[in-house]
C-alpha cells in the first residue's frame, strides 16, 4: 500500500498524464481495439487502485471509478477511459488543494492505532514497561500533532498546557481534556522509568482514552472527508 504522500501525489499526476496520452491515441469511441486494449485496461486498474488507497472510504471518486471499471474480458469504449480520467483529474485537484493534510493525519492515525493495540496487549500480559513506552509515545506525538494542526505552537510545550489550549479552542471538550490530563502523571512516571508507580488499570484507561482520541481526530476525519 502506498502511504508516502509524495508518492501518492506523483502517482496521481503520472496517471493523469498517461490517461491523456492513451486517449490521444484512440481515433473514435468504438470498442477499444486489441492494439491499445491491454494498455487501457492496465491504466484503468491502476487508476482505480490509487483512488482506493488514497481517497476516503465513502468518496464518490472511488465509488464512481470502481463502478466504471470493466471486467478484464469485457469490451469497452474510449468513453469509459475518458470518464475514469475525468474522475482522476478531479480527485487529483482536490488532493493538491488540501486533502494531503487530512490524509497525513489518517495514515499517522492508523500507525497510532497499531501502537496502541500492541500497548494494550503488552499491558494485559504484564509487560507494563513496554506498554507504557508505546502508549506514552503515542500520547505525546498525537497531542503535539493535533496542537500544530489547530494553530497551537507545540515547541517546548509540555502536554498539560497543550491540552488546555486544545480545550480553549474547542477541539477537545472539557471532559475529554481533563481525562487526558489525568494521564500526564503516568506519562511522567514512565518517562522517568518509575514502572512501579502506576498499575495495569491506570495504563488500560490511558490506552482506551488515547484510542478514542485517535479514532475521533485522526482516523474518522479521513473517512468523513470528500
Amino acid at each position: 500500500m502506498i502511504t508516502d504522500l509524495s508518492n501518492i501525489t506523483k502517482r496521481l499526476q503520472d496517471l493523469v498524464t498517461e490517461g491523456n496520452q492513451l486517449l490521444r491515441g484512440i481515433a473514435d469511441d468504438r470498442s477499444i481495439g486489441l492494439e491499445v486494449r491491454a494498455a487501457c485496461l492496465a491504466w484503468m486498474f491502476s487508476a482505480v487502485h490509487v483512488l482506493e488507497i488514497s481517497m476516503p472510504v465513502a468518496s464518490r471518486y472511488k465509488t464512481e471509478a470502481t463502478r466504471l471499471l470493466p471486467k478484464a474480458d469485457d469490451s469497452f469504449a474510449a468513453s469509459r477511459v475518458a470518464a475514469i480520467l475525468g474522475i482522476l483529474k478531479s480527485a487529483t485537484s482536490e488532493w493538491s488543494a488540501g486533502l494531503i493534510g487530512t490524509l497525513e493525519f489518517h495514515f499517522v492515525g492508523l500507525a497510532f492505532e497499531d501502537f496502541l493495540k500492541l500497548a494494550a496487549e503488552k499491558n494485559e500480559s504484564g509487560q507494563r514497561d513496554v506498554a507504557a513506552i508505546l502508549a506514552c509515545a503515542v500520547f505525546e506525538d498525537a497531542v503535539k500533532r493535533l496542537s500544530r494542526k489547530h494553530g497551537v505552537n507545540s515547541t517546548g510545550q509540555t502536554l498539560e498546557p497543550l491540552l488546555n489550549s486544545l480545550k480553549s479552542k474547542g477541539v477537545l471538550s472539557k471532559l475529554k481534556a481533563e481525562r487526558l490530563k489525568s494521564h500526564v502523571k503516568v506519562r511522567n512516571q514512565a518517562f522517568h522509568a518509575q514502572w512501579d508507580q502506576f498499575e495495569k488499570p491506570e495504563l488500560r484507561r490511558m490506552i482506551e482514552d488515547l484510542e478514542e482520541l485517535i479514532e475521533t481526530h485522526f482516523v474518522e476525519q479521513h473517512t468523513a472527508s470528500a
